[in-house]
């Protein structure tokens, strides 16, 4: 993989990456994860599962192959024949630093099945 963070950078720096340059995403709960060279067949990319397993403790849930974004290269210039990979997480505290909108769910509760306790 060119130009590939997978394994060579923290947490922190793939926030930054997220935040900076897919904040859609962001929003959403994804990470980005690192680049993947467009001219990589499928069958020579890192497989989900490898993927979800590397980024285990971020309580990941899916991954997501972004070949219809733009990637970004360390001196944050776009690369036309890269693209991003993405992975959905469930970890709170990343949640957080990347803005993710969380749904304040309002429980209703109608008058009558109050009183019928």
């Amino acid at each position: 993989m060119s130009d590939c963070t997978c394994g060579k950078c923290g947490i922190d720096s793939k926030v930054y990456w997220t935040v900076n340059f897919y904040s859609n995403l962001a929003e959403q709960g994804w990470l980005y994860w690192c680049n993947q060279d467009k001219g990589t067949s499928v069958n020579e990319r890192l497989s989900k599962g490898v993927i979800l397993d590397r980024m285990e403790k971020y309580r990941p849930v899916d991954v997501w192959f972004a070949d219809t974004h733009i990637g970004y290269n360390r001196l944050e210039e776009p690369i036309n024949s890269h693209f991003p990979i993405f992975i959905k997480i469930e970890d709170l505290t990343i949640l957080k630093k990347l803005g993710y909108l969380f749904s304040e769910q309002k429980l209703r509760v109608s008058m009558w099945e109050l009183l019928d306790i």
